[in-house]
């Protein structure tokens, strides 16, 4: 099964590397009606003195959002193959993070679920990423400055991919509700915990 009781993170000195991905990368195996999935996609939080990482990559060929390119902020990339990072604060308001296998990005705050704080999405300060083809997949990574982001200490996440697009297959780490796939159950975010390595 894709759930799990936390989110690991990994604490690093500097940004990760595609190898910490291709080591320590966690495998979603199955979709929201767990029904495996192959090849799995894998992911990986690493955090610095000053910026979370989100890698994420699968060993198969992605369908990205044709205007997304590497570091540009762009809307609707659930349409197509994504990963998507959610960490929540307390009173259960939290951001959205997408990222396309192309390096594009997207980001969110939201008070409330799919209610976006100040009306409209907004886009994060300072995001970097970088994204690479592989002889048979892809991988990406997005930079956030931690002063962008809840207080990790007492936050919870939830990590989802979009894939196979566009016959869509959805995946979380948290536990799926009944009925059709919905990431936006702040309620039912995972702890935080440091990855043992």
């Amino acid at each position: 099964m894709n759930t799990e009781h936390s989110v690991k993170v990994l604490f690093l000195d500097g940004q990760p590397s595609w190898a910490n991905l291709s080591k320590m990368g966690i495998p979603l195996t199955q979709d929201w009606h767990r029904t495996e999935i192959s090849p799995p996609a894998h992911y990986l939080i690493t955090v610095s003195d000053s910026h979370l990482h989100f890698l994420i990559g699968r060993e198969k060929a992605a369908l990205s959002h044709p205007e997304g390119t590497s570091g540009r902020y762009q809307a609707e990339l659930w349409r197509y193959d994504v990963g998507e990072l959610f960490l929540a604060s307390k009173d259960l308001s939290y951001l959205e993070l997408n990222l396309s296998p192309s390096g594009a990005w997207w980001s969110c705050h939201f008070q409330k679920a799919r209610v976006p704080a100040r009306g409209e999405p907004r886009a994060l300060k300072g995001v970097k990423t970088i994204q690479q083809e592989t002889a048979s997949g892809w991988r990406a990574m997005a930079s956030i400055p931690l002063s962008e982001l809840p207080d990790l200490n007492d936050a919870t996440a939830n990590v989802c991919f979009i894939l196979n697009s566009p016959e869509q297959r959805f995946l979380t780490i948290s536990a799926p509700s009944p009925g059709a796939p919905d990431f936006h159950r702040p309620e039912a975010f995972l702890p935080l915990k440091a990855m043992e390595v």
